[in-house]
């Protein structure tokens, strides 16, 4: 028995450490060459693949009168050192974006840089910033007639001609949040639009829905209320996130905050970004005060540790 059990260990040690041996290989194999990974895209552009695009989509972007500048992607051979990065924006070329595996999408003013953009050091390949990039994977995958709502995101900067370009496409605008649109359009309408310069990315548009009316039985919160006695009374939390609502809840005032914390919070305050970060951010001085502007994360957080039970 115990020779059977000895043999078997042997087995599954040599059973285990192959079946490593394999993926270590195949690790090694697939980490030749970088990819570039993009939501719905996955392709190792210097082992010769390509992005599966409808061949309609695989183009530049066109002009809206003024010339426009094109986008690239130009990826490196690995992590991307400070020296690579600052012999690109020496070209004039302007960083936009961070794309995996080591790459950053560009905007430059004249092809003809791009011979020297694939000269630089560290760089294996400089490709175009398709149009097709621009749209998720569920715009690709959408019936093209048919009507949807779904929300245009635009590069800082983009142009203002956005309204008469909406309207010359047959597009509708039910709204606008700083550099986000919300319109409504069919898919052959938005394959139109991402054509234009100064698109970043366009995605179905999400109703909110309510996730969070069974948050006490998750937490099982009802059995330290009933079989401890444990309500929270006299208890003060402090949270740090992206903010609380509407920012402000004055004592004694109703409904100048969400109904779940309304008249519970003691003090609120926004305190922007150290300053030794200042280097690494667009927007180091920014400061949008203590309202939860954008995701509803401190709301979310704030109201199921700390809300009333109200909704």
């Amino acid at each position: 028995m115990r020779r059977f059990f000895q043999a078997l260990v042997v087995g599954l040690f040599i059973l285990v450490f192959g079946q490593g041996a394999l993926l270590l290989a195949s690790s090694s194999q697939e980490g030749g060459a970088p990819a570039i990974r993009l939501r719905g895209q996955c392709f190792v552009p210097s082992a010769g693949q390509q992005p599966s695009l409808p061949r309609a989509l695989k183009a530049l972007p066109t002009s809206m009168g003024a010339p426009a500048r094109q986008e690239y992607l130009v990826q490196f051979r690995g992590p991307i050192l400070p020296e690579w990065r600052a012999a690109l924006e020496e070209t004039g070329a302007q960083i936009l974006d961070y794309i995996p595996d080591y790459a950053y999408k560009v905007s430059i003013k004249e092809p003809s840089l791009l011979s020297q953009l694939e000269r630089l050091p560290g760089v294996i390949w400089v490709g175009p910033w398709y149009v097709g990039y621009r749209l998720s994977p569920e715009v690709l995958g959408a019936p093209r007639a048919k009507e949807g709502l779904f929300e245009v995101e635009l590069q800082k900067g983009a142009q203002e001609e956005w309204q008469e370009s909406l309207e010359r496409l047959g597009i509708k605008l039910i709204g606008q949040e700083a550099q986000t649109l919300l319109v409504r359009a069919t898919r052959s309408q938005l394959e139109a639009l991402s054509r234009l310069p100064g698109v970043r990315w366009v995605h179905p548009f999400h109703r909110a829905r309510l996730f969070n009316d069974v948050a006490t039985q998750e937490i099982s919160a009802t059995l330290v209320w009933q079989d401890v006695g444990y309500a929270g009374e006299g208890q003060v939390i402090a949270f740090a996130d992206t903010g609380i609502d509407t920012g402000r809840d004055h004592p004694q005032v109703e409904g100048d905050i969400h109904r779940d914390i309304d008249n519970r919070v003691i003090h609120i305050h926004s305190w922007p970004i150290s300053s030794r970060f200042y280097s690494l951010l667009n927007n180091p001085l920014d400061n949008d005060g203590a309202a939860d502007l954008n995701t509803g994360h401190g709301t979310h957080v704030v109201g199921s540790a700390a809300g009333n039970g109200y909704r």
